[in-house]
């Protein structure tokens, strides 16, 4: 097995950046889920509630986070000056605070989506820290759902594909995983730990239950219903709740890239 593709999402819900290198932290990729939109209340908005947001082009540097769209041109938020002003925002049932980016992307946001809202910046020295019901400790995570990473296999991918009833471009992106793994189908699953390169370790939680964002497509930001239906009809349970992909949090971080040799326990 090895390496397919890398992901890291830096505004949360927006579009992805696919990586030749990733840096893996303890809590996850690097810069991934730094970030987030939130409305007045400080409750985290994404495309469960406003599908556009999947047409936000998305670039990160050392020195500034570029958000864009057609029709409102690119905004630049200089991530060299210190932030000063926070917000307490909430991601689920997680309140935790986060800095105001710039009112020009505030403005960029609010435009989008039709309501006042704010671009909120992860505040490191005040971390989130959850204990998700999968496990017995706590861990810390960025903005994401719940997990540091989301695993599929290409074998995996490949099974919904057959299964589509019309052809689906670029799938991987609707499920929006950090990591795509050259592998054959429900491997993600049946690992215990993935063992990546030299350096980097991920530790298996639990299969990742799917909202209604993979019907969502990344080309137009409009719901389509192309994927939900056999999702349902093939990897539900028997309470009817959707699985696709593993979550997985990290052991051990370092470097990885694509092609790296994946070795699962």
């Amino acid at each position: 097995m090895q390496v397919r593709e890398l992901w890291r999402y830096p505004v949360k819900s927006c579009q992805g950046e696919m990586l030749q290198a990733m840096g893996v932290t303890p809590y996850g990729p690097f810069n991934d889920r730094e970030f987030m939109v939130v409305d007045e209340g400080g409750n985290f908005l994404t495309q469960r509630q406003h599908p556009v947001l999947a047409l936000v082009k998305v670039q990160i540097t050392s020195a500034y986070l570029a958000v864009s769209t057609e029709g409102l041109g690119k905004v630049l938020v200089d991530l060299t000056t210190r932030f000063y002003h926070t917000r307490q925002v909430r991601v689920w049932d997680d309140i935790c605070t986060g800095f105001e980016c710039s009112p020009e992307a505030d403005k960029f946001f609010s435009t989008l989506l039709g309501k006042k809202c704010y671009l909120v910046r992860q505040v490191q020295s005040n971390p989130r820290v959850r204990r998700p019901s999968a496990l017995d400790h706590d861990i810390r995570v960025s903005f994401a759902d719940g997990y540091h990473f989301l695993v599929i296999s290409t074998g995996s991918l490949e099974a919904l594909r057959s299964c589509l009833p019309a052809d689906v471009p670029n799938l991987q992106k609707r499920f929006r995983p950090n990591l795509i793994i050259e592998a054959t189908a429900g491997i993600e699953g049946c690992s215990r730990t993935l063992q990546i390169g030299r350096q980097v370790r991920l530790r298996q939680v639990k299969p990742c239950s799917r909202c209604g964002i993979p019907d969502i497509n990344p080309e137009t930001g409009e719901r389509d219903n192309a994927v939900g239906p056999t999702l349902h009809d093939h990897w539900s349970d028997n309470e009817g709740t959707t699985y696709f992909g593993n979550n997985y949090i990290v052991e051990r971080g370092g470097v990885i890239r694509p092609n790296d040799e994946v070795t699962a326990t």
